[in-house]
């Protein structure tokens, strides 16, 4: 027989000898039966555990069970929570009963049995039930902190206190009015919450909240590292909130975390709310005043000249109160004036135009820019590169022409997405593209955006040719030139044809090789007819255009036919002729002059003095002089 009276069958009886870990042994009288009671492969009584002198459980410890008078049984408590509900906590005695079992919760990890004479005023459990008493051993000491869950809503506020991932208290509480804002009945659940970390003498709490104004505000107070912003009516009284959870962090050495979580991961947002069938009223309310019908809602709606939902709704309840939006939305919905004359916008699924791949899309379109028309195509995908072709006329024939041109060059895309333009529309162009195997994709008529590509196309191209005055044919280049990211090979032409392209005005040129004549050098040329008897003609180097290219007099001639001109230098014994009419002046001294590239360009010779006056002695050219190379023309 059990406690409850029931029958409980047994396989049979015997004797079994249990030995502790301490080495002690003593022998039992054990029923043997052909399911685990009570979910356990053993279960020892009291008398057994006093033989052996206590016992530690590890996992499962004596602890307490609770009668359940409406089902008639015993029934084992597995969950500290689940204790709550057998405690009247309405009653006077409810705050001396909620600290009690606080404390006989809080209990430590060498902690393994608790006396039932202590919890006489929670709990009144017969003594012929204390062998049965079991339950799944729980450490909620709050040794490593815990975590409060807070949250608000038009009907209450809520805090639910977690220990080592186990819930072990929660409260609610209603608001006394829900015209206050949210996030103050946000943060009076925070200090709630705090409270009961306090009651539990926690010293490191991670407060977790669903509301993201109360988050920032949080982690800025505790903190310090930015000031707390607000401009709402209530502003002292968040700004008062604030401060008294900085106070109680400050004043009981608390470890404060602020975290924020979906309010679907949200522990405490089940407290505080309602099934939606509470709130919805049961059967029509009895009232007494006037009944507005749909009749006499479309008649106000209609003398007042169709305003929307919320204002006739307005309206209608200065006769009754009782109209709700629904009546007032399914009568506006059948008033055919509304829905013909600026009737309310629509909803839709926003597409895009782009597409991954290049030149698989092309948008095209007819432009007008400095009194030319042009036929536009832009490319849909990741280039944007566009061309822009000039048209004599605007009919299928000229549109054809210039699309023949760019596919014959760049080859033909899969799909055309181009207006309704009459030339578009005509049969020979159908033709074409169904020639080339091009399919084609109007836009809805007067939504330009449906072609937005094209039309962003447009006015880039025109802005970009306004300001900085140069023709549409340079604009067009300059933007398909153009980075349109941080990566400098994202310009237009770049990506779609993968090669670099020079920018003009902003691509330095690149260091040319250094050439063995610079110019004004006097060279021999090679006469054209390469007789070896025929003399070489004398010139002067004008410009420099390769290694291997030089200008000779405005003639490019390869190097191979010039050779470096040395010229004779009068000797240095030799005497200079003095003129016979002037036997006093100074001698004049006759020499070869040589003009310098430097020179040339300050209008100065060698020869010259910069200040004006004769010079004394002879001087000779500053430019660095080669030694002469003899070579003959059968070495070439």
């Amino acid at each position: 027989m059990t406690v409850s009276g029931d029958r409980y069958w047994c396989e049979g009886t015997g004797v079994v000898e249990v030995r502790s870990q301490s080495g002690e042994s003593v022998s039992v009288r054990v029923l043997v039966v052909s399911r685990k009671p009570l979910g356990f492969e053993f279960i020892l009584g009291m008398n057994g555990v006093s033989a052996l002198g206590g016992v530690t459980a590890k996992g499962t410890i004596p602890l307490m069970a609770v009668i359940q008078p409406n089902k008639d049984k015993v029934r084992p408590v597995m969950d500290f929570r689940e204790l709550n509900e057998y405690l009247d906590s309405h009653t006077a005695a409810a705050d001396v009963c909620s600290e009690k079992i606080r404390e006989w919760r809080r209990f430590g990890r060498n902690v393994s049995l608790l006396d039932l004479k202590d919890a006489y005023l929670q709990v009144h459990v017969s003594k012929s039930l204390w062998p049965y008493q079991t339950v799944v051993f729980q450490d909620v000491s709050g040794d490593g902190g815990g975590v409060v869950w807070v949250d608000a809503s038009s009907l209450a506020i809520g805090a639910v206190l977690e220990i080592n991932d186990c819930v072990v208290e929660d409260a609610c509480w209603l608001r006394k009015s829900s015209d206050t804002h949210i996030n103050l009945a946000e943060l009076d659940a925070v200090i709630r919450g705090l409270n009961l970390a306090l009651s539990w003498n926690l010293k490191n709490v991670t407060i977790m909240t669903d509301s993201r104004t109360v988050y920032h505000w949080l982690s800025d107070v505790l903190s310090g590292r930015a000031r707390v912003k607000t401009k709402a009516v209530s502003e002292m009284l968040i700004r008062r909130r604030l401060e008294t959870v900085k106070k109680l962090g400050e004043e009981y050495a608390m470890q404060l975390c602020v975290k924020f979580v979906p309010s679907a991961e949200n522990r405490a947002d089940a407290l505080t709310r309602v099934p939606k069938k509470w709130l919805t009223p049961q059967g029509a309310s009895m009232v007494c005043g006037a009944v507005v019908t749909e009749p006499d809602i479309a008649r106000i709606h209609h003398t007042s000249g169709h305003p929307g939902i919320t204002r006739t709704l307005r309206l209608c309840r200065r006769q009754s109160s009782d109209v709700t939006r629904a009546q007032v939305r399914a009568v506006i919905r059948q008033c055919q004036a509304c829905q013909s004359v600026d009737p309310a916008p629509q909803r839709w699924v926003r597409g895009t135009l782009g597409v991954n791949e290049c030149w698989e899309r092309v948008s095209m379109d007819v432009c007008h820019a400095d009194n030319q028309l042009y036929l536009t195509l832009v490319d849909c995908g990741p280039s944007r590169y566009a061309i822009w072709r000039r048209l004599k006329r605007q009919d299928a024939e000229s549109v054809i022409a210039q699309l023949e041109s760019i596919f014959l060059e760049r080859g033909a895309p899969t799909e055309l997405l181009t207006d309704k333009y009459p030339s578009f529309r005509s049969a020979v162009f159908n033709e074409f593209v169904s020639r080339w195997g091009v399919s084609v994709r109007y836009r809805a008529a007067h939504v330009p955006s449906g072609n937005g590509i094209s039309e962003r196309n447009h006015r880039s191209i025109k802005t970009l040719a306004a300001r900085k005055k140069c023709s549409v044919v340079e604009a067009v280049y300059r933007y398909n030139v153009m980075p349109r990211a941080e990566d400098q090979s994202s310009s237009p032409m770049e990506t779609l044809f993968n090669y670099r392209v020079k920018v003009p005005d902003v691509d330095t040129p690149a260091d040319a090789d250094i050439s063995r004549f610079t110019v004004g050098d006097k060279v021999w040329v090679r006469d054209p007819s390469r007789r070896c008897d025929v003399a070489s003609s004398l010139g002067t180097v004008s410009r420099i255009v390769s290694v291997q290219c030089v200008e000779v007099d405005g003639v490019p001639r390869h190097v191979r036919d010039m050779r470096l001109a040395v010229l004779p230098q009068p000797a240095e014994g030799r005497s200079p002729p003095i003129s016979e009419s002037d036997d006093e002046g100074a001698p004049i001294i006759f020499y070869e002059q040589r003009v310098t590239p430097d020179a040339a360009a300050r209008g100065e010779s060698e020869g010259a003095s910069h200040d004006g006056e004769e010079s004394a002695a002879a001087r000779r050219s500053t430019r660095e002089r080669r030694p002469a190379t003899l070579t003959q023309y059968g070495d070439l």
